[in-house]
């Protein structure tokens, strides 16, 4: 009887190292505000042709690791929306991950017009190890918004994407914008939609986990996971204000908000990184506001 109690331990304490061993990764979420700069000496992808929902593809300069994967290119997937940004172009047997900084439908403001007025444009900078691939786009329209009488969009957004060679963090970084009324532009909702997709699988055309957005006040945002296959995103109330920046810096146990000084618990997740209340006999992960985590498990009869 003994030596198969000590057996089932030994097989349990196994599971428990496996399911902690596998957990998929996620991202700390902080933000923070910092001067925009436009970028300067950039290299356009545009090249001065207007653009809706276009597709570029944009050398990283470095490998950069997002969900296990390591990539040198990343690419402005045109089949979503202007700001969608993919590790990957869709093919049989691939699994997708996207950044989306914006979901807006976003257009060049000259479209209507055949003059290119809104430039798309990346830079590489820094010395090797420390690295930062830049994305901009820059003053740029939205399709549903309206146009003045010379056709030209008028409400209008800048924004950029940050990759970070030396951690792999990604961050958003936000300019100044005219929008005269949210709604139209950002689908009924007073506010956009941004995010990290994880996982989208090219065989069966869907989402395979859990989508991570933010959501409320754009200056003191929360994170919200949401299963795309059962429910609506969430978006933020307000216009993210110019100088808004959020950083998502890679972790193994999921995401976590690093905004409070004190220690306090805001999630409990499982071994595969879904939120959950406490049970005991399951490994879980306690998250807290400052970063850390704690492994618990409790056995009960």
């Amino acid at each position: 009887m003994k030596s198969n109690v000590i057996m089932k331990s030994q097989i349990l304490l196994s599971f428990i190292f496996i399911c902690f061993s596998s957990i998929s990764q996620g991202y700390n979420l902080s933000y923070f505000t910092d001067t925009y700069n436009d970028l300067s000496n950039s290299t356009s992808l545009n090249n001065g042709n207007t653009w809706d929902d276009p597709d570029y593809t944009i050398p990283i300069g470095f490998n950069f690791d997002m969900y296990g994967n390591s990539n040198s290119q990343i690419y402005l997937d045109g089949s979503w929306f202007g700001a969608t940004l993919a590790t990957d172009l869709c093919a049989p047997g691939f699994e997708l991950s996207f950044l989306m900084p914006d979901a807006a439908d976003i257009v060049d403001r000259g479209y209507d017009i055949g003059t290119s007025m809104s430039n798309i444009s990346y830079k590489l900078e820094g010395p090797n190890g420390n690295r930062i691939l830049k994305i901009e786009w820059n003053n740029v329209g939205f399709l549903d918004g309206n146009l003045d009488a010379g056709n030209v969009y008028i409400d209008f957004t800048n924004f950029q994407v940050w990759l970070y060679e030396i951690d792999n963090a990604i961050e958003y970084r936000y300019g100044p914008n005219s929008i005269s009324d949210p709604l139209p532009v950002y689908g009924g909702e007073s506010g956009t939609w941004l995010g990290i997709l994880p996982e989208y699988s090219c065989d069966i055309g869907d989402w395979l986990g859990n989508v991570y957005s933010l959501e409320g006040d754009p200056l003191n945002p929360s994170m919200s996971m949401f299963d795309p296959n059962l429910g609506n995103p969430s978006f933020l109330n307000d216009v993210i204000p110019s100088g808004m920046v959020y950083r998502f810096t890679p972790s193994a146990l999921g995401f976590t908000e690093l905004n409070n000084s004190n220690k306090q618990l805001i999630k409990i997740v499982d071994y595969l990184g879904r939120e959950t209340e406490f049970k005991p006999n399951t490994p879980l992960i306690y998250i807290y506001t400052d970063g850390s985590t704690e492994r618990v498990f409790e056995m009960r009869d």
